[in-house]
């Protein structure tokens, strides 16, 4: 079978655009009215619960009446002329009271069953979020690559068939598109569309500036190219640059450029663009970073554990930072651990009460690359970030002997952050052999942990409560 297309109808190029973009929108608008059944079903659910409530309040209010009436009817008991006791018949009001506590069961049995039904149908939609957001990725990838593609090829053939003679003759003879180029001008290049390996690419980045401000950058990704960029005025500016190389010996992350806008070169925010850089690298399992140097700027790589190599007297050198990551290894071994297990399997589980757990073999809340997410709670990226710093150094103050209230005396934001995931509300989480899945509390904790190891490298062990199938 031929892998050469054949170009006979340019129009019907921009039909086949036009079609799939069209696909895609409609798509998104399927997911979308997805989302939107499932909200409603919640919805219609919920709003059932406050007469489940009302049939067990009214249960509890028959079921005191009958005690009520029993202790009445055996307080009856009186004494013959004889003086012997004389119990009054309360079969009846026994009865009762049985009949009452059998209704009172199956209400709370009943309401049981409701609540157990709305949760599995949370934890469901939790678990479709993923694929859904991987896939609408996936859809308007496929649309920009496409459509671009395609216009391009457009463009392309409608100016090479405005030349006319040369073309002309090829095309009527069936001749490829690549093969008639080629014959006007060999040494042509034909340029296409390549598949690239999944890049995981943090979206949002935040950091405060040199005098306190709250900065935020975003990150793109396109054909193993991740472009970090700064908005500001409606310009928006190119920061770094990094690639993502996959080799057999393992991921190389290799900085393109570094470039600070003029509205920032005295917020000291170089550091930070690197430090996003090796973020993405640590997200993508990359054992090293390195990128070239000028002679000016390598003690400001040195000053950062960069080494250096290749060095050209005068001009400047390669950086470079081993890195040894396995975030993106550890996401998808956790990821299979779960794969073949549905809400069933846990709704009885061994309860493994509080465990130390790394945070790498928890799989990442989907929401975690949303800007949304972290604010949910009135916080930032960054409160959260402190948090794991403080949680962090509390744990080092009790391993050297301290208590808890010492530590609090000195500092009690450090005991507050040991409070956050020692207090009433710690992290669930499920267990599948070594590797979690959160299963309520706890998605902005095992998030703040995940992001703070790519940022820094270090890996800060969290507290949980663990549930494990039997």
């Amino acid at each position: 079978m031929s892998n050469i297309a054949y170009i006979r109808d340019i129009a019907s190029l921009e039909q086949l655009r036009i079609a799939i973009a069209r696909f895609c929108e409609e798509s998104e608008n399927q997911l979308n009215a997805i989302d939107s059944k499932l909200q409603t079903r919640i919805g219609n659910l919920k709003s059932l619960e406050s007469q489940f409530q009302r049939i067990i309040e009214h249960a509890n209010d028959e079921l005191r009446y009958a005690n009520n009436s029993l202790s009445y009817c055996e307080s009856n008991t009186y004494e013959d002329d004889e003086g012997n006791a004389t119990y009054p018949d309360c079969d009846y009001e026994r009865d009762n009271v049985y009949d009452c506590k059998k209704r009172l069961d199956v209400a709370e049995q009943n309401y049981s069953a409701f609540r157990r039904e709305i949760r599995n149908l949370e934890i469901s939609i939790a678990e479709y979020q993923n694929p859904k957001i991987k896939y609408k990725t996936l859809i308007q990838f496929e649309k920009e690559a496409a459509t671009n593609s395609l216009k391009q090829l457009i463009n392309g053939a409608e100016d090479y068939l405005s030349v006319s003679s040369p073309l002309e003759n090829g095309f009527s003879n069936g001749l490829g598109f690549a093969e008639a180029i080629a014959k006007i001008d060999p040494t042509m290049i034909i340029a296409t569309t390549v598949g690239v390996a999944e890049i995981i690419v943090m979206s949002m980045f935040s950091f405060l500036g040199l005098g306190g401000s709250l900065f935020r950058v975003s990150n793109k990704s396109k054909k193993g190219l991740v472009t970090t960029t700064y908005s500001e005025k409606g310009t928006e500016h190119i920061c770094s640059e990094l690639k993502i190389e996959k080799r057999e010996t393992g991921n190389i992350g290799k900085i393109v450029s570094v470039n600070i806008p003029s509205s920032l070169q005295n917020e000291k925010i170089g550091k930070h663009l690197v430090n996003n850089l090796e973020a993405i690298c640590r997200a993508n399992d990359c054992k090293e970073i390195s990128g070239w140097a000028n002679s000016s700027n390598v003690a400001f790589y040195q000053g950062l554990n960069y080494q250096t190599r290749n060095e050209i007297k005068e001009t400047g050198a390669e950086v470079f930072k081993p890195l040894e990551s396995n975030f993106f290894w550890s996401q998808n071994k956790a990821k299979a651990a779960f794969e073949n297990l549905d809400n069933a399997a846990f709704i009885k589980s061994n309860k493994l009460g509080k465990q130390v757990v790394n945070p790498l073999n928890v799989i990442s809340p989907d929401e975690m690359n949303d800007e949304k997410f972290w604010q949910q709670h009135g916080e930032n990226q960054n409160r959260y970030f402190d948090l794991i710093e403080k949680y962090d150094k509390c744990n080092q103050e009790l391993q050297n002997g301290k208590t808890i209230d010492q530590i609090r005396k000195e500092d009690m934001w450090v005991a507050n952050a040991y409070d956050v995931f020692h207090g009433s509300e710690p992290i669930r989480l499920l267990k599948s052999g070594d590797y979690y899945r959160i299963d309520s509390n706890g998605r902005h904790r095992v998030a703040a942990s995940q992001m703070y190891y790519m940022h820094t490298g270090k890996i800060i062990p969290i507290m949980a409560v663990v549930f494990e199938k039997k």
